[in-house]
């Protein structure tokens, strides 16, 4: 059960029924519902409100990564590979000021400055990553501030980690947040750069699987 926007409830075998610390604002409803499986990690510390972490999610049998805490792991695990960037002989600095946010990555190689913020996208429909699946403000300020930087001449990324192991495109979720629809689609208009990769978990390991097609204002896959 999903008590708040942090909280859920678990039944764990062997320690019954505990609350569980939810580390992703989103509804998540494909995922925390009475009967399904998840993943949780036993994490007890005596500075912490709860003994455990929701890690993951069954989704169609697969398992879904739900935990924001790793999503910054994962993208320097692949900024390091050369998968996203080149950021050989660059500075990178986690969580930079831009102007009124904070940003994940700022990259500083030679005289160019490019900005990379991290989104996690879990969930999928008829084949389709949305993001966000709860509106969000703050996703919204992240756009805008890339933007705001790409119009100044820095470089500016949205990565966007694909967790849905049956996801063949992504689209922002206009149902959902039409404002973060309309804010990522100008934003790429614009020239910023949107990259949507896929990221499947496998209960261990996650794996970079390669980007997929972003579907456009139109409808059909951008070129």
């Amino acid at each position: 059960a999903r008590k708040n926007r942090f909280l859920a409830e678990i039944a764990v075998e062997g320690a019954g029924t505990v609350p569980v610390h939810v580390h992703d604002p989103g509804r998540l409803q494909e995922i925390v519902f009475p009967g399904n499986e998840v993943l949780v990690r036993h994490v007890p510390s005596p500075t912490r409100k709860t003994d455990w972490d929701l890690v993951a999610g069954r989704v169609g049998g697969s398992w879904t990564l739900v935990n924001a805490s790793y999503h910054r792991a994962i993208a320097q695990s692949m900024l390091d590979a050369g998968i996203v960037l080149d950021v050989s002989h660059a500075k990178i600095r986690a969580e930079a000021r831009l102007g009124e946010s904070r940003i994940d990555f700022r990259i500083d190689r030679g005289s160019r400055t490019t900005w990379v913020e991290v989104k996690g996208c879990s969930l999928s429909r008829n084949g389709v990553a949305l993001f966000p699946d709860a509106p969000s403000v703050r996703a919204s300020r992240h756009v805008g501030e890339l933007l705001h930087a790409h119009e100044r001449g820095d470089g500016a990324l949205v990565l966007m980690l694909i967790f849905s192991h049956d996801a063949a495109y992504f689209s922002p979720n206009g149902e959902t947040d039409p404002h973060f629809f309309e804010m990522l689609h100008t934003a790429m208009e614009a020239g910023v750069a949107v990259c949507p990769v896929r990221c499947p978990f496998d209960g261990e390991w996650v794996t970079y699987a390669g980007p997929v097609p972003i579907i456009g204002r139109n409808g059909h896959p951008r070129s």
